[in-house]
């Protein structure tokens, strides 16, 4: 092998293990201690066991001590997520992203309670947060058929939206309308 392509494959093997995550920031101990302090207080007080461990960090820890607790947290107790993410973020906004994705991926049906969490906590992170829950969220599915209000025996009917769930086309698909629901008396015996 070319001397030239060892120099360019060392550099970039040093350029890659300088770029690690900032999870990689703090060592096992670090991790195992954190984790300890935030499990050992009662429930209601983890929110603010982690908020002061966060504060405690240096700036290079910061965001791999949020995450440790963030995560040993919502895994003991998913719902304290909002609450844990609401408090860290509030001392902590440069981490509010990373944290809103911690406790996104531990409990993914509360995403969009846990960013909203956190953007009120630390408003100036919302584009952040935001792009951290698009990664989380199920595309919306809006109903694509609706009745008109006040109608409920029938009526007009609005299509809302052109593509199907699978993605092919609605246009010029004639919509079917159901039969008029008949009443039962349920007052005369059976």
């Amino acid at each position: 092998m070319n001397i030239n392509k060892l120099v360019a494959a060392g550099a970039l093997m040093v350029a890659l293990a300088l770029s690690t995550s900032s999870a990689m920031a703090i060592t096992a101990a670090q991790v195992k201690s954190t984790k300890e302090a935030v499990l050992s207080v009662p429930v209601p007080e983890m929110p603010a066991k982690a908020a002061e461990l966060v504060l405690a960090a240096t700036d290079k820890e910061r965001e791999a001590i949020a995450v440790t607790a963030v995560k040993a947290i919502v895994f003991k107790h998913r719902a304290s997520a909002p609450v844990v993410v609401a408090a860290v973020s509030k001392v902590a906004p440069e981490v509010a992203a990373a944290i809103t994705a911690a406790a996104a991926e531990l409990s993914n049906d509360q995403a969009s309670i846990i960013a909203r969490a956190a953007i009120k906590a630390a408003p100036g992170q919302s584009a952040s947060v935001n792009s951290v829950l698009a990664k989380f969220e199920a595309p919306s599915v809006a109903p694509i058929v609706k009745a008109a209000a006040g109608t409920p025996t029938g009526g007009t009917v609005t299509v809302s939206q052109n593509t199907a769930i699978d993605g092919t086309s609605l246009t010029g698909v004639p919509v079917i309308s159901a039969p008029a629901p008949t009443p039962k008396d349920y007052t005369l015996p059976r």
